[in-house]
């Protein structure tokens, strides 16, 4: 049977191996711990030793008073924050023909004396720069059609499963680049705007979430590629803003069609009712949600090294949230960190 492009990354797992800490002297007495994202919000750890691809998790060097922590990754990942404690991976490669052979990912972490620069953007060649551009215009213009079909509702759902199921909307880790933020800074409002006019259903809800999940994968690029967090870019902010808003967004939807997933057995109807949209909607969205929780969680954290939790409110109004936006990010925070 052939998955879709939406499907296939999640379908192996890989062998995350964590190494011991080294600081190039004695062995210390300092360890990693891990957990995923799924488990930030409650500040649980998660003992697994096998991590699914795409999966997010969080890695930390005890006691956490260590510092100027450089986490060393062998094997296709992307990290958030490289320099860091704690610092965020991404396990494996949202591309299936590569994580087919990506093998295993080895954690190691070394402890310096001083601070150190971070590691630049990796440089795309024409070819691959390219490829990605052809991508996204390819997903402006199917986005473009369905803006005309606002009122051509089986028009509308027949375009939506076409993108769901053959344009590559997750996309692979070495095209996230902090350079795509304008893309969805654009994008995101475009789609909230659009989530208004039309009846919900699974496809058009997995293409939200696509791009809902993609776009804090642009602020962990900036993040980890901006070693002074006080001169993150104004893109980086706008990017915050439009993700804040599309979550927010996601959430109203959600509710609106039951807020909670049901029955997967109505996916296959040809018979779209109001009641099989909703449960298609709620269960595009049930586990989608949550995850796009972490990955806004981790880029606040990364965004404000250092700013008690106390301050944490007054420091992203400063930034031009409103203070309901401010309230709202800072709720998203374990309740440790409050």
């Amino acid at each position: 049977m052939k998955l879709s492009a939406q499907l296939r990354p999640f379908c192996m797992l890989l062998v995350l191996c964590v190494q011991p800490v080294s600081q190039g002297k004695d062995e210390p007495e300092w360890e990693i711990e891990t957990r995923t994202l799924a488990h930030a919000p409650d500040g649980s750890p998660d003992s697994r030793k096998q991590f699914g691809i795409g999966e997010w998790v969080e890695l930390k060097v005890v006691p956490e008073t260590v510092a100027n922590v450089e986490w060393i990754i062998k094997g296709t990942a992307m990290v958030s924050n490289r320099f860091g404690n704690p610092t965020i991976l991404m396990v494996g490669h949202t591309r299936s023909a590569a994580a087919l052979d990506a093998g295993k990912v080895s954690i190691e972490a070394t402890v310096h004396d001083q601070a150190q620069a971070v590691v630049p953007a990796p440089k795309k060649t024409g070819k691959d720069q390219s490829a990605a551009e052809s991508r996204r215009e390819s997903q402006r213009a199917e986005l473009a059609t369905l803006s005309a079909m606002v009122d051509k509702q089986d028009e509308f759902d027949s375009a939506c499963t076409k993108i769901y199921e053959e344009i590559f909307l997750f996309e692979p880790l070495d095209e996230t680049q902090p350079s795509d933020m304008p893309y969805y800074i654009k994008t995101l409002p475009e789609l909230d705007r659009l989530s208004l006019k039309v009846q919900g259903s699974y496809a058009w809800s997995g293409i939200q979430r696509a791009f809902a999940e993609n776009a804090p994968l642009r602020l962990a690029a900036c993040l980890d590629r901006t070693a002074d967090k006080s001169r993150l870019s104004e893109d980086f902010w706008k990017l915050l803003h439009a993700c804040v808003a599309n979550w927010q967004s996601l959430c109203n939807q959600y509710e609106a069609a039951g807020g909670k997933g049901n029955s997967m057995g109505h996916l296959g109807v040809r018979v779209m009712t109001p009641e099989v949209r909703k449960n298609q909607t709620a269960n595009a969205l049930h586990s989608a949600l949550p995850r796009i929780r972490a990955l806004l969680f981790v880029q606040v954290i990364n965004a404000f090294p250092g700013v008690p939790a106390g301050k944490l409110k007054q420091a992203l109004m400063d930034h031009g949230f409103s203070g309901a936006e401010a309230c709202f990010l800072a709720e998203m925070l374990p309740g440790d960190l409050l």
